[in-house]
């Protein structure tokens, strides 16, 4: 797992610890743990009032995931702010068809191998999650019948 926080200005430490340990998790049920994520803590607010902002590498597996101001600032609760996250990472995810995409001058062949990649990390995801509820349902039978 590569998580690599760039600064944390005006940030409490819960929030900063709450925000690290939700990227992990995040990265490690999304199947990322191949990109270093870095995390920025931005000081001013975004231009067109984004509350975060992913830029991949594609080529390196290297994300920053800036932070704005506003991301804590508005009275968002932490549910609001995980799904700001999870958003974030999405982007991530989807970031190898995004720079196949401005590239525009991919053959076909290379634009087929970026779908096999995204594919098989979208059902590496589903798995995962399948798995996870799958679990929880047993251990929720198990507890009926206690």
């Amino acid at each position: 797992m590569h998580i690599i926080i760039l600064a944390f200005l005006l940030m409490t430490e819960e929030t900063k610890e709450k925000i690290k340990n939700e990227i992990a998790r995040l990265q490690d049920e999304l199947n990322l743990l191949h990109w270093k994520i870095q995390i920025a803590w931005e000081k001013y607010e975004h231009q067109d009032g984004a509350l975060a902002e992913t830029r991949p590498n594609v080529p390196y597996c290297d994300v920053v995931i800036s932070i704005y101001p506003a991301f804590e600032n508005k009275s968002r609760n932490w549910e609001d702010q995980k799904s700001i996250l999870r958003h974030e990472l999405c982007h991530v995810v989807l970031a190898p068809f995004v720079h196949v995409a401005n590239e525009r001058f991919v053959d076909k062949e290379t634009f087929m191998d970026v779908h096999e990649l995204v594919t098989s990390q979208l059902e590496k995801i589903i798995t995962r999650l399948s798995t996870k509820c799958t679990s929880n349902l047993k251990l929720k039978k198990q507890k009926k019948k206690s």
